[in-house]
């Protein structure tokens, strides 16, 4: 508590020390520091306070000389401007001229989405452009107009070209001589305005930054460990920079088609310049361009007294071939009105410091074409004001910048020893011969060329030629036919259409991310963005509306794919950060320990690259069934006869007389074979009919001692003197059981064998 006094006298004597210094600051302020405004009405009939210094909703950016460098006026400052919210165009204008005394007039217009939506003509010393009244070599060119304009001359602009992002537009001033009514200079600027999905500077940092992610993950797992093989298992899933690269530089040379570009594309695609090694460096491009011989003025654009005045005309018969009197009067009669406007944005700069809008553009460099064509490849690299001419030795240039930083991060231990290098396509064979290694095995090929064929399966190690050559046939397509965008963009198609099949069947990659990101994601949208691109070409003449659509149709198919790389990228950190870790028990965050394990499962799996095993058969529900395993046999009423089981009668029991009349029947049923049907011989048949007596003979039999000897004899005779008399009865037919003689026991097999024997 002692404390609070001296903390609140502290606190009190610092606010009031705040206090006094601004109470000494305010004073200075100017009072008229307030940011000057004016009043505007805009086409609607609103009227409101508005900013001096604020952005217009249309204005120009870089121009160039749209007679090929013959303009007799060399222009340094052209900018022009469309404020919708009062209806005011500005024009402001610099350079200087040969001529010695020429009037002249103006006629500039704005043409957007292929459309001319503006013209305008008017007398430049009407509307304030004093230093052209006349054209004078010894003044220099300078002057502001803003020129009041009615709705009628903005109808034909649409809305969505205030807002739509890079709408495809630009601005023409034409100057004419009022002597010979000929064209004598003639400029053209690219059309903006404050939306564009150009932002190189921004996008291409976060690019990079991720880039680097990728590019430290990979390095990370390529050597971490101390066994050569597992750690190219672990490397095979981490995310391929090649892959990478392919994905940034499959965009930015989308472009290299000579093809009609919206303007939508070429800025979105200069996002991705540095990926094919198209940065812009001032001292780079100045040396190229003396090395290619591209010369010229960077500073101004035109060609002051290098040719003759042209009296082929441009729009001279338009201009000259009506009155123009009382046009001119009008912008006469509104010079007192735009004055009030122009002194307010210009003030009393020099002509020296004649540009002063923030949002002003400037002469285009040597070598570029006109601003606001982009047509082809050059088209896309004048987004980055790189000429075309220099195009290739600028990327040559940052790829040898780029291999040799790749060489202070391997230290100098780049040498080999030529007598023990392996070629690429000196391989070990993968037959699995036991006298050599497959390439993931080969510590010395992974050592050498794990870079090309690591990240591929065991039996797709050779991918890297393959894809080679399709690159390079690609690059035949992209190079080779500038001249035939026909055949450029469908044979580039159907090229694409086969390598995406191929690609599938073959499936390289033995990570998951480098199959789904190259194989899928990328192949594609290389097809589909392809597809979309056959509609700029010249024979369709779509209309610009609809291929701007088209144009942000491919922005969002290649922005997505950008966006998959990128949560890849991520992915594959945090798988490395598992893989580094795979020595430990434990890794924070704990979560990660099961998704770890499974993850090192898949990678040991994938390793071996043999084909999943068969799913299990789906086993069938059980149901109530028996097996028959042995069978014991009862006797049956035909055993009764002892001529077919004599093993029921004990051998040594057997009489004579029963022996007989076993004999007896045997020749009766063989005598009568013919009568009963095909009955084999020795085989008997059912008997019809049974009695009591023969069933107490047969008990009596298999006893051995017959109670009754008389009545044993008389059924003996009786049976025998049947048998020999009259014929068994037996059934039409022999059934199957008849056919089938009886299974004998285990102990009755051999006093069997012995009757049958004796029978026959």
């Amino acid at each position: 508590m002692a404390r609070f006094p001296l903390f609140l006298g502290s606190w009190t004597a610092g606010l009031v020390s705040s206090l006094t210094l601004i109470s000494a600051i305010l004073p200075w302020v100017r009072a008229d520091s307030a940011p000057a405004t004016i009043i505007g009405t805009n086409a609607a009939g609103v009227e409101q306070v508005l900013l001096v210094d604020r952005y217009p909703a249309l204005y120009t950016g870089d121009f160039g000389d749209c007679m090929g460098g013959q303009s007799l006026i060399n222009i340094t400052s052209f900018d022009a401007a469309y404020y919708a919210d009062n209806l005011t165009v500005l024009f402001d204008l610099a350079g200087t001229t040969n001529l010695r005394s020429e009037a002249v007039i103006y006629h500039t217009n704005a043409s957007l989405d292929g459309e001319d939506r503006f013209n305008l003509t008017f007398d430049p010393c009407g509307a304030g452009f004093t230093t052209l009244c006349p054209l004078n070599a010894s003044t220099p060119v300078t002057g502001s107009a803003t020129i009041p304009i009615g709705p009628q001359y903005v109808t034909g602009i649409p809305n969505i070209a205030l807002s739509i992002p890079d709408f495809e537009g630009s601005a023409t001033l034409r100057i004419f001589s009022n002597a010979t009514q000929t064209q004598i200079g003639c400029f053209q600027a690219v059309m903006r305005n404050a939306n564009s999905f150009s932002h190189p500077a921004a996008v291409g940092s976060v690019l990079a930054v991720f880039t680097v992610v990728a590019l430290l993950a990979s390095f990370a797992t390529a050597i971490y460990g101390v066994s050569v093989p597992q750690i190219r298992t672990h490397y095979a899933h981490s995310l391929s920079m090649l892959v990478v690269f392919e994905v940034f530089q499959y965009i930015f040379f989308s472009g290299a088609l000579s093809l009609s570009w919206p303007s939508v594309l070429p800025a979105f695609w200069s996002n991705f310049a540095w990926s094919g090694g198209q940065i812009h460096a001032a001292p780079i491009i100045n040396s190229i361009n003396k090395f290619v011989g591209v010369s010229g003025n960077s500073s101004q654009v035109g060609g002051a007294g290098t040719v003759d005045l042209n009296t082929a005309g441009g729009l001279q018969q338009q201009i000259y071939g009506r009155s123009m009197e009382r046009h001119w009067d009008i912008l006469a009669n509104r010079s007192e009105l735009a004055a009030s406007s122009i002194y307010k944005r210009v003030g009393k700069e020099s002509a020296s410091q004649f540009s002063l809008n923030p949002w002003a553009g400037s002469p285009v460099s040597p070598g570029l074409p006109l601003p606001g064509t982009f047509n082809g490849f050059v088209g896309e690299l004048a987004q980055s004001n790189i000429p075309a001419a220099d195009a290739f030795l600028n990327g040559l240039l940052w790829f040898l910048i780029f291999m040799s930083w790749a060489n202070a991060l391997r230290n100098g231990k780049n040498r080999t020893n030529p007598a023990t290098s392996v070629s690429l396509f000196q391989l070990h064979p993968l037959n699995g011969e036991s006298e050599h290694q497959s390439v993931h095995q080969d510590e010395n090929h992974i050592k050498r060329f794990g870079w090309l064929s690591a990240r591929y399966r065991r039996t797709r190690w050779w991918f890297a030629a393959v894809w080679v050559i399709y690159q390079f046939v690609r690059a035949c397509f992209i190079g080779g036919a500038r001249g035939h965008p026909t055949a450029q963009v469908f044979g580039l198609l159907v090229w694409e259409i086969i390598a995406l099949v191929a690609i599938i069947i073959i499936n390289p990659f033995e990570g998951t991310r480098n199959t789904a990101l190259s194989v899928y994601m990328l192949g594609l949208s290389k097809v589909v963005t392809t597809g979309l691109s056959v509609a700029f070409l010249p024979q369709f003449n779509v209309a610009r509306i609809p291929t701007t659509v088209i144009g942000i149709v491919i922005i969002v198919i290649q922005g997505l794919l950008v966006i998959g790389l990128l949560i890849l990228i991520v992915l594959g950190a945090i798988s490395t950060y598992m893989s580094i870790t795979r020595n430990r028990d434990h890794i924070k965050p704990r979560d990660l320990e099961i998704i770890r394990l499974k993850y090192f499962n898949t990678i040991d799996r994938k390793a071996i690259d043999l084909p999943p095993p068969p799913p299990p058969v789906p086993q069938t529900p059980k149901e109530p069934n028996f097996n028959v395993i042995t069978v014991r046999r009862a006797p049956k009423i035909e055993d009764e006869d002892e001529d077919l089981v004599p093993d029921i009668i004990h051998p040594g029991a057997e009489s004579q007389g029963a022996l007989a009349n076993r004999i007896s029947r045997a020749s009766s049923i063989g005598s009568y074979k013919s009568v009963y049907g095909n009955v084999p011989f020795g085989a008997r048949v059912h008997r019809a009919s049974w009695s009591s007596r023969d069933f107490q003979i047969w008990q009596e039999e298999r006893s051995g001692s017959p109670s009754n000897p008389a009545s044993r004899r008389t059924s003996t005779r009786n049976t025998t003197n049947h048998s020999a008399s009259n014929p068994p009865l037996v059934k039409p037919t022999a059934s199957e059981s008849s056919l089938r003689t009886s299974t004998p026991t285990i102990g009755q097999e051999k006093p069997a064998n012995r009757s049958v024997a004796f029978a026959e």
